[in-house]
């Protein structure tokens, strides 16, 4: 079974502290490894930051993204797209991970069981 992969707190954050843009990171796992072609749909994901605001003071907090499918996260629609956001640090991005992982091994024993 694949493992997801994802980035450190310091690479999303980016030059976002000096008012640039984060970064993200976008992976994909093949859902048929023995015989994957790009045609076949995969479980796609993502890790990015998004800027909240409390108490008045900004902060960022780690957003995961996962769906099913073989189109771009742009290209899919939204309701097809799970969302969950942790804490702003490594802490949430090892959170994140480890949500993307189930959300992955759900879909995988879900196939096998068809």
């Amino acid at each position: 079974m694949g493992e997801v992969k994802v980035l450190s707190y310091k690479y999303l954050v980016g030059a976002a502290n000096v008012g640039w843009k984060s970064n993200s990171y976008t992976g994909s796992l093949s859902l048929n490894p023995e015989r994957h072609n790009a045609a076949d749909e995969e479980f796609k994901y993502r890790t990015f930051l998004n800027e909240k605001e409390v108490d008045g003071e900004k902060s960022f907090v780690v957003c995961a993204q996962c769906f099913v499918g073989n189109q771009s996260f742009d290209a899919v629609d939204e309701e097809k797209i799970q969302s969950l956001e942790f804490d702003g640090n490594d802490d949430g991005v090892e959170k994140a991970r480890q949500w993307l992982q189930s959300a992955y091994e759900s879909v995988m024993k879900e196939r096998t069981q068809l």
